[in-house]
């Protein structure tokens, strides 16, 4: 009986199952690829959202176009594709690059208000934001690139960090210290939020110059959840912000899960522009996986609601014409 059935298998199913698979690959490998959208178009797309994007958004592209995404916004958080976790809806907005049409935005919809249209031969460009953006004046964590990474010690000494990748600074000493966007569990929760694990006897600091003064600097810090499961009597991390040299707010981390949050008052500098600075270090730098994100704020009128709750949709740039 089993000596039948493997012959069977052998003789008829085998060749079968081999010949489908030949089919399949031929087919695959004689698809016609897409023709290229020019070079000239991914140039002008590429210039739109750079005139307006903070440093490090997030930038959504249908995974056909991945070659020219990126060559073209490889500064940027680039996602091929709908993105795979919820990470995206941490971020204050969004860009979205549809090249004929290839691109799904019902998922951005759902949280986030379409502001920005603009079409490029064959190419739309959109972006989304959240409500709040409009009182946004600067973005701590998408500016990441423009901050600058260095560590110093009790004796004066200074320690840059000089390389820049994946949106992270990465630092001497030891080569898990590096500062930049990371995707963190905090309360279980998968969230954005910028890297700053505190090396011992160092101080790990990130300075952002030439940044707009609104009303104030608003915040949270926290300590990712494997950094209290696993070491729950760590030692505790000590935060420092800096508005041109003067300390104007210190924390430190509990060992306990969620965000802490902090707000700074910085009405008497609103209009100027100042370097800020934010500090992390620790006695003992053991699972210490310390995480923040601030923005500079202004104060925004409130707006009209809809009978549903919801913030009115903003007009496109082609309804205000």
């Amino acid at each position: 009986m089993t000596n039948g059935f493997f012959n069977v298998w052998k003789k008829y199913i085998l060749p079968v199952i081999v010949g489908i698979s030949i089919v399949y690959s031929l087919v695959q490998v004689l698809k016609p690829l897409p023709e290229p959208i020019s070079d000239e178009t991914w140039d002008a797309v590429e210039k739109i959202v750079e005139a307006d994007a903070w440093a490090s958004e997030p930038v959504i592209v249908h995974p056909v176009w991945e070659n020219s995404a990126y060559q073209r916004f490889k500064k940027h958080q680039l996602y091929m594709g709908k993105p795979t976790n919820e990470g995206i809806y941490n971020y204050p907005r969004v860009w979205m690059v549809i090249a004929r049409g290839a691109g799904d935005t019902d998922y951005l919809e759902q949280r986030f208000m379409q502001v920005f249209e603009q079409q490029v031969g064959e190419v739309v460009v959109k972006r989304y934001e959240k409500p709040e953006v409009e009182g946004i004046l600067f973005e701590f964590f998408s500016n990441i690139s423009k901050a600058e990474v260095r560590l110093t010690n009790k004796k004066g000494q200074v320690r840059p960090c000089k390389t820049f990748r994946n949106l992270r600074w990465f630092c001497p000493i030891r080569d898990w210290n590096n500062v930049g966007q990371a995707t963190v569990q905090v309360r279980n929760k998968w969230e954005t939020g910028i890297w700053m694990h505190p090396i011992k006897d160092w101080v790990t600091e990130a300075a952002y110059k030439n940044v707009p003064m609104g009303k104030r600097i608003k915040g949270e810090f926290a300590l990712a959840d494997p950094a209290i499961k696993k070491l729950p009597n760590g030692a505790k991390v000590n935060f420092r912000i800096l508005i041109d040299g003067k300390e104007v707010g210190k924390y430190s981390t509990r060992n306990r899960n969620g965000w802490q949050p902090f707000q700074i008052d910085t009405s008497k500098m609103e209009g100027k522009t100042a370097t800020v600075t934010f500090q992390a270090d620790t006695k003992r730098d053991g699972m210490r996986h310390f995480c923040w994100r601030a923005q500079v704020r202004a104060d925004v009128p409130e707006k009209k609601k809809t009978r549903s709750g919801k913030s009115m949709k903003p007009a496109k740039d082609s309804d205000k014409e």
